[in-house]
């Protein structure tokens, strides 16, 4: 693995934690996906990430090819589940931005980084994007805090009747 890789790929990281992604979606994989979805090869800067739609075996095509890392084609669900469905619960991607209505188990499921995501994470690396991270967070809290309030949501309260002692 080259040092140029290795560094982008901790930059991803970085990156997804910023927009609070808990540890475990903020992975190697995790990593290798938000760059196969902006197109960042070693060496590129944040600002050349490109908005294009990737099926999740063509992004693990442009993993082995442009990063390095090769996964069983048997890991494909494993891309899509653990990481891509995350991504489009937090908002960051948009499934199907081509044709909403296009069934959930298609195969031909597209993902595209999303339009406000896409804003700030070119400006990776620049006075720019920490000064409007916060103003990202405030419309797009991440994948925690959305998990934890669907959690909140799903919550009824209970009065239970006072037993006398």
């Amino acid at each position: 693995m080259s040092s140029a890789r290795d560094d982008l790929v901790q930059q991803a990281r970085d990156v997804l934690s910023a927009l609070g992604f808990d540890k475990t979606r903020s992975n190697e994989r995790s990593a290798l996906t938000l760059l196969s979805l902006l197109g960042l090869r070693p060496g590129a800067s944040w600002a050349d990430a490109s908005r294009d739609l990737y099926g999740v075996t063509p992004l693990m095509n442009w993993m082995a090819e442009h990063l390095g890392k090769r996964y069983a084609p048997n890991s494909r669900e494993t891309v899509r589940r653990q990481t891509l469905h995350q991504f489009v619960d937090a908002a960051l991607v948009v499934l199907n931005p081509d044709d909403p209505s296009r069934p959930v188990n298609s195969g031909k499921n597209v993902y595209q980084i999303d339009e406000r995501a896409f804003a700030l994470l070119r400006r990776f690396g620049t006075p720019l994007r920490k000064k409007n991270l916060p103003a990202y967070l405030d419309q797009r809290p991440g994948q925690q805090a959305a998990y934890a309030a669907a959690r909140d949501r799903a919550m009824i309260p209970v009065t239970l009747p006072m037993v006398p002692r």
